[in-house]
């Protein structure tokens, strides 16, 4: 499913979200075209894998996108150790199994202001994990560095030793995905339409029908 379903759903949820949004469509538009100007190229194609992660505001809108939509609601873990539910007098047993939605936080009004709103540009500040990397507060499991615990409010890839590994790859499809369309296209939400609701029945968080856009042709468009 890595790479299949989640990038699937993410990059859906970003079409609907950006065709509510043309000015911030533009804003994508004007940051690839000006990396292609100082890079001097002419094609999009020509883009690489560090273009594409230098630009702000393309993975903002993934970072926002995966903020508001945790690709999988619900996360398992097995408990090796008799664990005591912070601030309470619960515990949670050896060997039973816990089921959490890390998506709670990251739609939590405590974490982040105004959750409900799809704002990209919220991640133009200073991020919870960027102050963890700069006071060390990391550790890398070989696939780059990441916070240590799960204190983090920001956890759609999970937490811990058995997060997701594939966040780097992630990002690089979904960027390739989104410079692509944005470079190629402009697209709006039909008449009448609007973001739809969220479908919780199936594992991946997808989108209810209907979800449709319309789309035009870029001078740019090379396909």
């Amino acid at each position: 499913m890595g790479g299949q379903h989640t990038s699937a759903a993410t990059s859906a949820w970003f079409l609907l979200h950006l065709a509510e949004k043309p000015k911030l469509q533009d804003e994508l538009f004007n940051e690839i075209t000006k990396t292609m100007e100082s890079k001097n190229i002419s094609s999009i194609n020509e883009l690489t894998y560090d273009d594409i992660h230098n630009m702000p505001l393309v993975n903002n809108v993934i970072k926002e996108t995966l903020r508001m939509h945790m690709p999988l609601h619900s996360v398992f873990r097995k408990v090796t150790n008799n664990i005591l539910v912070p601030n309470t007098t619960y515990m949670v047993p050896k060997g039973h199994y816990v089921l959490i939605s890390p998506g709670y936080a990251m739609t939590s009004e405590r974490w982040f202001p105004n959750p409900d709103y799809y704002d990209p540009h919220r991640w133009d500040e200073k991020t919870h994990l960027d102050m963890l990397k700069e006071t060390g507060e990391t550790v890398d499991y070989g696939f780059g560095a990441i916070s240590k615990g799960v204190s983090s409010p920001y956890l759609p890839f999970g937490a811990g030793r058995h997060r997701c590994i594939g966040e780097h790859f992630a990002y690089c499809q979904l960027g390739t995905i989104l410079t692509t369309y944005v470079y190629n296209i402009k697209w709006k939400l039909r008449p009448l339409g609007k973001v739809p609701d969220v479908d919780y029945t199936s594992m991946v968080t997808l989108p209810q029908v209907p979800a449709e856009i319309l789309w035009e042709k870029r001078d740019t468009c090379m396909v």
